[in-house]
């Protein structure tokens, strides 16, 4: 007796899904019509880290890391509106911490349509905290995204005189000196 194996691969985000059925190949024909009705009526379960996330800025509505991490959450499955939502409302909660401003930063500058805003708060970021590394790495790779070589070299290097240690940040100065390619943006 053959058989047939019907496969199907959907994705949501980070995760990938599939639904597998084997029939008899002489009855195929009869599964395909309840194989269609499984996967229209499929409902995906959210994620343990999602259901985690959500649960926690119920119980802690003021912890601007439960925001933060709902935000990272949101956007690891590909809910960019949420993730922003989010990730301003930590930092409307944390005014003092960069990091949702920096994610934020992160996701406006990979929307074409939004980079003058993302852009504004970099730049912001880069005024307001002085000592940090991390927005200049995050305009670098803006500068870097928009051809600018120079002015993304100028920011790496305010980076690392910033954060001496970071040998990744030094790694990339000499790439860019060197004019290699692969010193292109890091993804955080």
């Amino acid at each position: 007796m053959s058989y047939v194996l019907h496969l199907v691969v959907f994705s949501r985000g980070d995760e990938a899904y599939t639904v597998v059925l084997l029939s008899p190949r002489r009855r195929y024909a009869a599964y395909r019509p309840l194989l269609r009705r499984i996967l229209r009526g499929i409902r995906l379960v959210e994620p343990r880290f999602l259901r985690q996330a959500r649960a926690a800025t119920l119980l802690w509505p003021l912890d601007p890391t439960a925001h933060l991490a709902l935000g990272d959450a949101l956007h690891r499955l590909g809910d960019t509106a949420g993730a922003e939502a989010n990730w301003r409302e930590a930092a409307r909660l944390a005014p003092a911490d960069p990091a949702p401003l920096l994610r934020l930063g992160h996701l406006l500058l990979g929307e074409p349509r939004r980079r003058g805003e993302g852009l504004a708060l970099v730049e912001r970021l880069v005024t307001g905290r002085p000592e940090a590394a991390a927005p200049r790495e995050l305009l670098a790779d803006y500068r870097l995204e928009v051809g600018d070589v120079a002015g993304a070299l100028s920011a790496l290097k305010a980076a690392a005189e910033r954060d001496p240690g970071d040998g990744r940040l030094a790694e990339r100065i000499r790439d860019l000196e060197d004019g290699d390619p692969a010193a292109k943006a890091d993804d955080p």
